[in-house]
């Protein structure tokens, strides 16, 4: 379907119109990118492509609601992903969020920019408590790659109060540069392994402060603090930062940390989050993904009950980007079995009816998402760190013991409904004989609308009333009414 919607957008009358605006879109530069001195305002233009592209698929498209929405989405998507022209001297990448695939995507895409456009620094604005190792690994990669083709990456720990913890540590002391605003603090790596057997905790422990003791002396910073950052959980606010070796000056602005650097620039561009790098961090969370798989479970249960394509459809999008998650954290095989496991019991709700599989199955799903919490060394373990996903769990276990009830009422109303195609229902009924009855012969009676064979005790004439007094198979008997 989607190769004949293709053929029929680039080669009907609007083909010519789609492929300009198609062609419009810059292919290198996927994100808003803006400069102080010379802002560039594309919004507008960008909103008119997004409209004319869904004008036109409206005109064209009647293949299916399904492949509404899909164009729908592409062309939001590009939307996000257009950007200007424009080459910059040095860019600056905000990264206010936890360490994410969606993060890691973000500056993999940002330096990448940078590369490309010949630019003289990177300039990575760091806000981030942690996150994923798996992320951490990719950006310190990415960044060191940046490095090796001369550009200089820095990190600005800012604004005031701002972080770089555990994972944040790592990126920061892969850069070239550290300047840390007043008031921030960078440190704090330990990881946190949960019930994790001790040996693999050391071997994990040990592994990672050597990797961040390298990182720090191939910059030449104290590798010895470095070290403590993962071993004992040191931090070190701004000031004892510089003062010990681990950070190189003080800023309050990104600007300001490439003059502290010693960067000349004669143009600067804005890298932020667009909706790609928001989706892929949305995705990256072990809650939201296992309970997006169980509320797909739950939707085509309803359906199963409500016989729409919509719900089935959506059930099946959520599942689908649940698995594409799953991709990004790495399912361990147990991890996997459960969830499987839990989707299958919501189903099994169809045949119980009582609500109790479908809250067994959502706990489940549950569980899959904590054993990957659990295995994750930089994410937050501890009860205030995990209020949001406790208070997910626990909607999402309430709506699922809802849902069932209401179910189990949906099941027992349809159960206590007659069947309509049960010739039993005729019973009582009045109609019409079509023919002459006579003992021991079969003739044809009007029920309710229909024709039946009929047979009868008595002898009845045609045109005569008759009530419907049993069924024999698909024979109805009779008697004068």
């Amino acid at each position: 379907m989607a190769s004949r919607t293709w053929q029929r957008l680039t080669s009907g009358k609007h083909a010519p119109e789609m492929l300009w605006y198609f062609k419009s879109f810059d292919e290198r530069s996927i994100w808003t990118v803006s400069s102080e001195n010379s802002p560039i305002c594309f919004y507008p233009a960008a909103l008119k492509v997004m409209f004319e592209i869904l004008r036109i698929v409206t005109k064209t498209l009647h293949e299916s609601l399904l492949t509404c929405i899909a164009v729908v989405l592409l062309a939001t998507l590009a939307v996000s992903f257009v950007s200007s022209q424009s080459s910059f001297s040095v860019y600056v990448i905000r990264v206010n969020a936890d360490i994410d695939q969606g993060t890691a995507d973000l500056l993999q895409r940002g330096l990448q920019t940078a590369q490309d456009a010949h630019a003289q620094a990177v300039v990575i604005q760091l806000n981030t408590n942690g996150g994923l190792l798996t992320s951490t690994e990719a950006i310190v990669d990415a960044m060191t790659a940046t490095e090796d083709t001369g550009i200089k990456v820095i990190v600005y720990v800012g604004p005031q109060g701002a972080r770089a913890f555990s994972a944040g540590a790592f990126i920061a002391m892969a850069s070239d540069y550290i300047a840390m605003d007043n008031g921030t603090v960078i440190g704090s790596s330990t990881p946190i392994l949960g019930s994790v057997d001790p040996s693999e905790r050391a071997k994990i422990t040990n592994g990672l402060a050597s990797w961040m003791q390298t990182l720090a002396e191939l910059h030449s910073r104290n590798s010895t603090l470095a070290r403590l950052f993962v071993t004992e959980g040191v931090s070190a606010t701004s000031k004892e930062a510089i003062r010990y070796g681990i950070a190189e000056g003080s800023a309050s602005s990104p600007e300001d940390a490439l003059g502290h650097a010693g960067v000349v620039f004669s143009s600067i561009g804005y890298i932020e989050a667009d909706m790609r790098s928001s989706l892929l961090s949305f995705l990256s969370d072990p809650t939201v993904t296992t309970l997006l798989a169980a509320l797909g479970g739950l939707l085509i249960l309803v359906d199963l009950f409500h016989p729409t394509i919509i719900a089935t459809a959506l059930g099946v999008s959520l599942i689908g980007l649940a698995l594409y998650g799953f991709e990004i954290l790495g399912l361990e095989p147990l991890e996997a079995a459960l969830l499987i496991i839990g989707v299958a019991t919501i189903l099994l709700e169809l045949k119980a009816g009582h609500g109790l599989l479908a809250v067994t199955g959502v706990g489940l799903a549950l569980l899959a998402s904590a054993l990957i919490i659990n295995r994750e060394p930089y994410l937050p373990k501890s009860p205030e760190g995990l209020l949001p996903t406790f208070v997910l769990s626990a909607t999402a276990l309430v709506g699922a013991g809802v849902l069932g009830f209401y179910l189990h009422q949906v099941r027992a109303v349809l159960a206590g409904r007659p069947k309509v195609n049960d010739p039993k229902i005729l019973i009582g009924r009045t109609g019409v004989t079509k023919t002459d009855l006579l003992p021991g012969s079969t003739g044809i009676v009007l029920v309710a609308a229909d024709t039946w064979n009929a047979s009868a005790d008595e002898t009845v004439k045609a045109g005569e009333s008759v009530v419907v007094t049993g069924i024999d198979g698909l024979k109805v008997h009779v008697r004068k009414a």
